[in-house]
């Protein structure tokens, strides 16, 4: 029979018609197959592996252009080749074996996996194509995917909450009229959603359904390998906590879940047991915000959660600090940490701030002279924002007032009692004073230093305060008997002392050094005028009242002088410091003498 004539054909090809390689004018191949059992669990399906084998030997009408001869047999076995290499050059078409033009078998969706040729180019030249097809009506599983996985994991958390994770993935094949990654991605779609019913340990109780939070979807897709796979992860709260109950609808798309942790703190070190509660209101991925800022919790509910973890009932209602993180509208989460302990002297006094502060004292037993340092922060309870609005409020409260905290401990431990410092009373006005303000950090602090050294406690109506560095020196030169000595009139070189019956002049001088500070005149009130050299100058007259004796008389002033760097001594506030010296002399008589 003719190469050309076939009884038994073999064809491959998108459809059986028209658009097929038939082996047209060569020997029909000899077609072997094979299957193998392929098991995902349980068997899955059945992969058939076809052989042809065959033998082209070139023709007259494979090359009818050429004469016969010596080339005609070579280049015909070159034109078969390359019919073969061109009709197979496509992978997932149909094989199909035809019997006096009858189909008899059909493979769909076929996978060439090898063509070769033997080495040979004359007289005949042997080849082998090898195709891979999966049977549909073989196929138990589902039709168009391969190495389907479906699992879920379970972690039970110590926070009372359950994480699971659902995974499904699937390589797909030509299969249905789709392309490889459209049946693996269909075959993930179809079984996305996890139900409790279905697959849940006997460890884990409490789990319904319509209380699953959705808390993260991945996808990947791989055309190159046509695999796809999907991983959903859920968390669920398996009870009630306290008074916050099991909350979350996954199907209305408002599901969350309550995660609550809370840790005590104390030591021998610490002055009270500290309590952090950090709660997490996680919503489902579909979540709205504003149903979660809705359902989330008063502080009313942390302070019971952290009395519960502490189990102290004595701790402070309100937190000692709070901040809140609100990612509602990306990660779809709210979380706040609260810190509670058992000190409530913001209950006892009845105020959301208050300073608090130490004082030392020390004393220079040469000189007597006593330096108050005070030192003190600003705290206040509540979040963070409210809480340093708070201090700023309370801040020029206690700025005017550190002066009468340092002078409350000065009077009541030192004073009259310690250093026998009688009669020398505190400063008001501090050596030196410092205010940090740290708004980042939360945190406000102020310092200041006072002493007891000479100063003059100048304060009319309007005004505050007085001179912050004063100093006073006195001189006196006391009076002393008038003797005179005179040569005697009888005898030659003798001499006598005579007392004169009388006294010279006692002299006294008062010189006055002071300091009224610019930074702190500008605080004052612009009226009324006050005449600072005056009231040195008032002063020095008082000095000079008790320091002059009472039974002094004839009192005369010798000089009198004073240096001011400001000729306006009246204006307030000042435009600089002002510094002064008085100098005044005066001499008296005084009955009573040294000699």
């Amino acid at each position: 029979m003719s190469v050309s004539t076939h009884t038994v054909e073999v064809r491959y090809g998108a459809n059986f018609s028209s658009d097929y390689f038939g082996f047209e004018g060569m020997p029909t191949p000899y077609v072997s197959r094979s299957q193998e059992m392929v098991y995902y669990g349980t068997k899955w399906c059945q992969l058939t592996t076809i052989t042809l084998n065959g033998q082209i030997i070139g023709s007259q009408e494979t090359a009818p252009h050429l004469q016969k001869g010596a080339d005609l047999n070579t280049i015909a076995i070159k034109n078969d080749r390359e019919k073969i290499l061109s009709g197979f050059r496509n992978s997932f078409q149909n094989l199909a074996i035809y019997e006096n033009s009858t189909a008899y078998k059909i493979f769909n969706t076929c996978a060439v996996k090898d063509l070769s040729f033997s080495p040979s180019n004359w007289g005949a030249q042997d080849y082998s194509i090898t195709l891979e097809c999966f049977d549909d009506d073989e196929f138990l599983g589902a039709f168009g995917v391969l190495e389907p996985q479906d699992s879920v994991s379970f972690t039970d958390n110590e926070d009372g909450t359950v994480a699971i994770s659902h995974t499904i993935s699937a390589q797909g094949f030509n299969a249905n009229g789709l392309e490889p990654i459209t049946n693996a991605n269909n075959f993930v779609n179809s079984r996305t959603g996890y139900n409790v019913n279905k697959v849940i340990p006997e460890f884990i109780t409490g789990i319904e359904n319509e209380n699953l939070v959705i808390t993260n979807i991945s996808r990947d897709a791989n055309r190159i390998d046509a695999t796809y796979s999907t991983t959903i992860d859920y968390i669920v709260q398996t009870g009630a906590i306290g008074e916050i109950p099991v909350s979350g609808d996954l199907t209305a798309g408002e599901g969350f879940v309550s995660i609550i942790d809370a840790s005590v703190n104390s030591g021998i070190n610490d002055d009270f047991i500290t309590v952090d509660v950090n709660y997490t209101l996680q919503g489902d991925k579909y979540c709205s915000p504003t149903v979660l800022r809705d359902n989330f919790p008063p502080t009313g509910v942390l302070w019971k959660i952290a009395t519960g973890a502490a189990k102290i009932e004595e701790l402070a209602t309100v937190p000692l600090s709070l901040s809140v993180e609100d990612t509602a509208n990306t990660n779809h989460a709210i979380k706040v940490n609260a810190s509670f302990d058992n000190n409530t002297i913001f209950e006892d006094l009845g105020s959301d701030v208050y300073f608090d502060y130490n004082v030392d004292v020390s004393t220079d037993d040469i000189t007597d002279q006593a330096s108050v340092s005070i030192n003190g922060e600003i705290k206040a309870r509540g979040n963070t924002q409210d809480q340093f609005a708070l201090k700023s409020g309370y801040f020029p409260q206690i700025k005017d007032n550190l002066f009468l905290l340092a002078q409350s401990v000065y009077t009541g431990i030192n004073y009259n009692t310690l250093y026998s410092n009688t009669g020398w009373s505190l400063n008001p006005l501090a050596t030196n004073q410092s205010y940090e303000f740290d708004e980042i950090g939360n945190k406000i602090t102020l310092s200041a230093t006072f002493n007891n050294r000479d100063w003059l406690p100048a304060a009319p109506d309007g005004l505050a305060g007085g001179f912050r560095d004063f100093t006073y020196s006195v001189n006196v030169t006391p009076p002393i008997t008038q003797y005179t000595v005179k040569p005697s009139c009888n005898e030659n070189g003798q001499y006598g002392l005579f007392d004169l019956g009388t006294t010279n002049r006692e002299k006294i001088n008062l010189n006055i050094n002071s300091n009224y500070p610019l930074d702190y005149a500008k605080s004052l009130p612009p009226t009324p005028p006050y005449d600072y050299l005056g009231a040195i100058h008032d002063y020095s007259n008082s000095l000079r009242v008790a320091m002059i004796p009472s039974q002094a008389s004839d009192v005369v002033i010798d000089n009198e002088s004073s240096t001011s760097a400001q000729t306006d001594t009246s204006i307030v506030p000042l435009a600089n410091d002002f510094n002064t010296t008085v100098t005044q002399s005066y001499n008296y008589f005084n009955p009573t003498t040294f000699l």
